[in-house]
């Protein structure tokens, strides 16, 4: 993932909203790190074949990684209301932010009852 994009992510809510599937996101194929024994493999092989190879190779791994990406995400409790608004029963937050802290026990409780 495009290091502009998370930077973006401030928040876990806005982490978690990021789109994977869209390639505006994502790194550019020939940026993703595939480790060394990969890239020693790549290098051994004949040129012909290698740029086929470093493509199909570059692009299997970058669909691998949205995908165990959006799995992880998708298993995560931060994708839940109340484990992200259960942050209000933290005395920093209620000290720093009374209105903020309010607001999130209300979400917390509203999300408890249903």
């Amino acid at each position: 993932m495009k290091a502009s994009v998370l930077a973006v992510a401030t928040t876990t809510k806005k982490l978690v909203k990021i789109n994977l599937t869209e390639q505006t996101n994502l790194l550019p194929r020939d940026k993703v790190a595939v480790g060394i024994a990969a890239k020693s493999l790549m290098s051994k092989a004949k040129a012909s074949e290698l740029q086929k190879m470093n493509t199909l190779y570059m692009m299997e791994c970058r669909k691998f990684l949205v995908a165990a990406i959006q799995k992880i995400l998708g298993q995560s409790p931060l994708k839940y209301k109340a484990t992200r608004a259960v942050s209000c029963l933290n005395p920093v937050s209620i000290l720093s932010s009374h209105t903020t802290s309010e607001t999130r026990l209300a979400i917390f409780w509203n999300s408890c009852m249903n």
